[in-house]
């Protein structure tokens, strides 16, 4: 995973610790995202997507937390036909403060 203004996180359990100590905090959070495009590669073993997401939550202060941004995931097809997440990435469409 390649979250924004941070280290590469590698593995699950790194992912998961990331999503746990960032938003499962809130029990008021929401997440939506659109795939703009999906494409497979043509000996079909690797394939990606990207496009828009929006997200709120509330901090631990009961404040609105609001983002708008762009996700790109890189998916690998495993031995048995499943797609396994190789990477992922997301970023901000705000100005950083």
């Amino acid at each position: 995973m390649l979250p924004p203004n941070g280290e590469r996180l590698n593995g699950r359990d790194a992912a998961r610790a990331f999503i746990f100590d960032n938003f499962a905090s809130s029990d008021e959070w929401s997440i939506t995202w659109e795939a703009s495009h999906i494409e497979v590669s043509s000996a079909g073993h690797l394939g990606y997507g990207f496009g828009p997401y929006e997200f709120s939550m509330k901090d631990a202060d009961g404040n609105s937390v609001e983002d708008r941004g762009k996700w790109l995931d890189v998916f690998r097809k495993e031995a048995d036909g499943s797609w396994k997440a190789s990477a992922v990435s997301f970023n901000s469409d705000q100005a950083a403060e």
